[in-house]
């Protein structure tokens, strides 16, 4: 399995990607050999009824959909394959503002799940069933290297409460630790099927 980092330039591939969600969910699975794997939807669907909080991500083509409302600038992405998904996701609020944007740093996972949860939340801006609802201050967390006080709570607590795996199987989510490509595909399909039930 790869355990290499993957670049913040190419995380936009990710963010942006189309995909469907149906009102179903699916079992999910780990791996409990491994420490780092992240849990995976099981191949087959189970007939359980979805969380109220779960959510789809645009079916329509991210070029359509995200298109820049206002100017922003990074002076180092220039050249770069994802500098247009960039520009549109600074537009709409997703990154913080500049000048420097960093392409080439690996992504932490704290860092992926916000972005993700900002940008399915400005794509469905419209429709507020479709969003991810951040958690409050108040709630438990359910990763013990998590706390309630972490600046990126409520976006990584939210994901778990729509029923989104995020986390290992040992109850943590290494905030911190470099996202790699197997757990970017495991959280992003997670979303995109609408999460899955917690019981």
């Amino acid at each position: 399995m790869q355990r290499a980092s993957i670049l913040r330039a190419a995380i936009f591939i990710s963010v942006l990607a189309t995909g469907g969600c149906a009102k179903t969910t699916e079992s999910t699975t780990t791996t409990s050999s491994d420490a780092n794997a992240v849990a995976s939807p099981a191949a087959s669907a189970v007939a359980t009824t979805a969380p109220a909080t779960t959510v789809p991500v645009a079916t329509a083509s991210p070029a359509a959909v995200v298109a820049p409302t206002s100017a922003v600038t990074f002076d180092d992405i220039s050249g770069t394959a994802a500098a247009v998904s960039i520009q549109r996701l600074g537009a709409l609020g997703v990154l913080d503002p500049g000048p420097h944007f960093s392409p080439g740093d690996p992504i932490k996972r704290r860092d992926y799940i916000r972005w993700l949860v900002k940008t399915n939340n400005a794509l469905w801006s419209d429709q507020p069933s479709k969003q991810v609802h951040l958690a409050e201050k108040s709630e438990k967390s359910d990763f013990s290297d998590v706390a309630s006080s972490d600046p990126d709570f409520a976006f990584i607590q939210g994901m778990s409460d729509a029923g989104i795996s995020v986390g290992f199987p040992d109850k943590t989510f290494k905030p911190d630790a470099s996202l790699t490509r197997e757990q970017m595909l495991a959280i992003k399909s997670g979303l995109d099927r609408g999460g899955v039930s917690k019981s």
